[in-house]
């Protein structure tokens, strides 16, 4: 049998197990508040072999550890799954969305899948619209987002992105972002594209402040729970349902969620190709 490893030997194999797992949890993709879990336990002559650890999210966590406990009470269960809401459940929740900031930061999502992180990033001279001359992204032919790759960026793109990715903007997108950008502070010390409108008025907003958001939302729509996370209206759930209904080409998909580079893609089929499949939410 195994004996538990403390200390920064187990610091290191925890990093080493976060790094194969894309620092994301398994089972659901969540990328926040990770342990390393043993399959089989230590107690039960599990090893400290990287075989044997998987990185989880503390949810999922204490979800194996109670199909565990099931077991060994004869009893079983399922690990949680995330939900996938439907089409009808996310136009009602946008549709009912009227602050502009909060719309814009659900629509954003729905329409690209990026991370919390990516979407704090995001300037003004990362988005290009209508009737915008004076900042243009080449590599589109209309309205477009660039996610800034590394360098001198405020919080980490997802892991799984490995280079800046271009992603065209339809007609919806554009429409809740013209939106917000009517009423947007001017702050002069920040160019963010989204900042806050009530504490710290007119700064950069954070990753906590759009969880926030989320949670206000998925309450307001009786879409949270507190003692079920994988139900919630949550930026990963709305990645997931992004993933689910794209209609377009898997590697097109792949590459705006940074799986993939620009040079893996057919570049001259991408732009048209996104436009006609992103899901209209709106009718």
């Amino acid at each position: 049998m195994g004996e538990r490893i403390r200390g920064h030997e187990w610091f290191k194999i925890r990093e080493q197990v976060m790094e194969r797992d894309d620092w994301q949890c398994r089972n659901c993709a969540e990328e926040s508040n990770l342990v390393v879990h043993h399959i089989v336990p230590i107690s039960n002559h599990g090893t400290n072999q990287l075989t044997n650890l998987v990185t989880l999210c503390r949810q999922c966590h204490r979800a194996a550890h109670n199909h565990r406990s099931g077991i060994e009470n004869g009893s079983s269960s399922e690990l949680p799954s995330r939900k996938i809401f439907t089409e009808g459940t996310i136009s009602t929740v946008c549709r009912s969305t009227h602050h502009p900031l909060h719309l814009a930061l659900i629509v954003i999502i729905i329409k690209t899948g990026i991370g919390v992180g990516e979407i704090c990033n995001l300037d003004l001279q990362d988005v290009t619209l209508k009737n915008d001359s004076s900042n243009t992204l080449p590599e589109l032919s209309g309205p477009g987002l660039q996610i800034r790759y590394g360098g001198d960026i405020p919080y980490n793109n997802r892991r799984e992105r490995r280079e800046s990715t271009v992603i065209p903007v339809d007609s919806e997108l554009e429409h809740v972002l013209l939106r917000w950008l009517a009423i947007r502070p001017d702050h002069p010390d920040t160019d963010s594209l989204f900042v806050k409108t009530k504490e710290k008025w007119g700064e950069r907003i954070d990753p906590s402040t759009v969880r926030y958001v989320f949670e206000k939302i998925g309450r307001d729509h009786g879409l949270y729970s507190e003692n079920n996370e994988m139900e919630n209206l949550t930026p990963v759930s709305l990645r997931y349902f992004f993933k689910e209904r794209f209609g377009g080409r898997p590697a097109h998909r792949e590459y705006i969620l940074g799986r993939r580079t620009r040079s893996d893609i057919d570049v001259s089929s991408f732009e048209d190709d996104y436009r006609n499949n992103i899901l209209k939410i709106f009718g």
